[in-house]
């Protein structure tokens, strides 16, 4: 069952919401990240805080962007695209936190990729190729190890946000999630 996004007002607090979650779930992972496994919560926390700001960065404009086109364009506001636009955007956003990542540490630290449990830094990039192979083996290490589960966090995640969606901000005449957009059929 689908049915139309409401007004654009509310199509902007539907995005202020996914925007939100998503930088929280990011915020979070990215601290279970940092500090598990580490003797030294406060040098890894030290170390990563630009791993933080790049995830939750990649988090929030990857959701709303997925979420937008996968959500709001199509006009379908259903638990499976849901879990589809979270997927998705839990599996696209590990390149695109990589990328954050290798700009905001050439930015802050002269180019320096800061990483660690301690701070230390994984060298100085030195060209665009190197930004490009690290993105890709950074990626892919990344969706490896952890992307399964950022993938089940946000099909769960995008179930919530439609659930809240439609809990917060329903179409007027919508009591049960069916559509709105069809026609009453005429009675002979």
């Amino acid at each position: 069952m689908s049915y139309p996004m409401p007004h654009p007002k509310k199509t902007r607090r539907v995005l202020l919401l996914v925007g939100s979650v998503a930088a929280l779930s990011a915020y979070v992972s990215s601290l279970l990240f940092l500090t598990l496994g580490s003797s030294n919560i406060e040098a890894s926390l030290q170390g990563g805080w630009l791993l933080i700001l790049a995830s939750v960065f990649a988090a929030v404009i990857n959701s709303v962007w997925v979420w937008w086109k996968l959500i709001i364009k199509p006009l379908h506001v259903t638990i499976g695209r849901g879990i589809g636009a979270g997927v998705l955007s839990s599996i696209i956003a590990h390149p695109l936190m990589w990328v954050f990542l290798f700009l905001f540490s050439y930015s802050f630290t002269g180019g320096y990729l800061l990483f660690g449990n301690n701070g230390s830094s994984l060298g100085q990039v030195q060209n665009l190729l190197q930004v490009i192979g690290g993105v890709l083996i950074c990626s892919a290490l990344s969706l490896l190890f952890v992307g399964w589960l950022t993938a089940l966090v946000g099909g769960a995640g995008g179930a919530m946000l439609i659930l809240m969606q439609r809990k917060w901000f329903p179409l007027e005449g919508d009591v049960k999630g069916e559509s709105v957009m069809e026609e009453p059929a005429d009675e002979i």
